[in-house]
């Protein structure tokens, strides 16, 4: 475990054992996590109490912590198994590349590699992750946002990037057009949608997706995460840094969190911001660094 303190008195920890995690969705009261590889036999969805994980994380203490060590030994040790905090919630052999919750249910995007092409499935699962059914309707689509409202969440199309707003309950798509027609990720911040679209470019709307607000302008790679009912953060590949931004508020205001890019980002309970970074110390890319726990 590594800590240190951050911009504005904000700590940071790393804990070197627990690089296998590549990806991480808040959804309720939970953390969910995977190791997902296209090389691994065997993919994971994971489970952990988000005040558990908080807790974890500021503890002083840095040896013998197991609490996010993988629950397969053969991933781990037989120690950590035993000791971890994570659940399983399911194994599957395709890489797991989403999840959202819906009601007392939850939707699953898998991704299928064969023979050199890609294509993506999504299935509901109920509370205890029993297969209850695919989704034929999203067969190819990723899904790029929460529940919106009345089930309703965006989509994107695989092959050309079209996005579509997506009625669960009816099983239909919207497609959305203009500004909005190819989008890379949007979030919730209070009553509002921020937008990441393909250019990079960060803008605000309403629910409706009407009244666009530019926030940031750049062009460079970036991320976009939620974090509070005021604003989010943008993690920022070019000038490797993560900052806050308020929803009412553009880039010059912007307040820096940390000189880290983050291409997996999130947030949970308002005050724990987790990052997986892309950029080792010698800048090169490397895929399999530990994630950072900022607080």
């Amino acid at each position: 475990m590594r800590k240190k303190t951050g911009a504005k008195n904000l700590s940071k920890t790393i804990f070197d054992d627990f690089f296998w995690i590549t990806n991480f969705y808040p959804v309720g009261s939970d953390l969910y996590i995977t190791d997902s590889d296209f090389e691994n036999n065997q993919n994971y969805l994971l489970k952990i109490d988000q005040t558990i994980l908080t807790q974890e994380v500021k503890i002083k203490s840095p040896w013998n912590r197991y609490f996010l060590a993988h629950p397969d030994p053969s991933k781990s040790s037989a120690i950590g198994s035993s000791q971890t905090d994570l659940k399983i919630c399911l194994v599957d052999k395709s890489f797991i590349q989403n999840i959202i919750g819906l009601e007392d249910n939850f939707l699953v995007t898998f991704v299928r590699k064969q023979e050199g092409n890609f294509s993506t499935t999504t299935s509901i699962y109920n509370s205890g992750f029993e297969k209850i059914t695919e989704i034929p309707e999203l067969q190819n689509f990723t899904i790029i946002s929460p529940i919106l409202n009345s089930n309703c969440f965006v989509i994107r199309k695989n092959d050309d990037g079209q996005t579509a707003i997506f009625n669960y309950d009816e099983k239909k798509q919207i497609p959305l057009n203009g500004e909005f027609e190819n989008c890379l990720k949007v979030i919730m911040v209070g009553d509002d949608l921020v937008v990441l679209a393909t250019n990079y470019h960060v803008f605000k709307c309403n629910i409706d997706f009407k009244n666009r607000v530019p926030i940031v302008e750049s062009n460079f790679e970036k991320q976009i995460s939620q974090f509070n009912e005021t604003g989010f953060l943008v993690s920022d590949r070019v000038n490797g840094q993560t900052s806050f931004h308020s929803i009412n508020e553009t880039i010059k205001n912007s307040k820096l969190i940390i000189n880290k890019y983050f291409y997996k980002i999130d947030a949970i309970n308002k005050n724990l911001i987790i990052g997986k970074p892309l950029i080792d110390e010698i800048g090169a890319i490397n895929y399999h660094l530990p994630v950072w726990f900022i607080y």
